[in-house]
């Protein structure tokens, strides 16, 4: 007979009573991040993620402003017609993906 004294909770991922001992209290699967969101206004992506001089400035600006506005997560890219998440949006989840996102907080 095996001791089974030293087994954690081994469910499958996938599974909806498995303990999920990384993340936070607000989202379980977030992954904790050290950083927190930068002080700047949410409006202004930082110049890296999107230039000063970049011709769609103006577009990208009036469709995350109104993605703001209208409470939403995000709004679909201009120029690319990608879905692009806000800033309010991500840092809501209280973590950096570091995936580049244009309007991350956390740069």
């Amino acid at each position: 007979m095996s001791d089974m004294s030293d087994m954690s909770d081994r469910r499958a991922p996938d599974d909806p009573t498995a303990v999920n001992d990384s993340g936070t209290d607000d989202d379980p699967g977030a992954v904790s991040d050290p950083r927190s969101p930068v002080e700047r206004d949410l409006r202004s992506p930082h110049p890296s993620r999107l230039a000063p001089d970049d011709p769609w400035r103006a577009r990208i600006l009036e469709a995350h402003d109104a993605s703001l506005d209208h409470e939403e997560d995000g709004y679909l890219d201009p120029r690319t017609g990608w879905w692009v998440f806000n800033a309010a949006h991500l840092a809501a989840r209280k973590s950096c993906c570091d995936n580049g996102c244009r309007h991350c907080p956390y740069v």
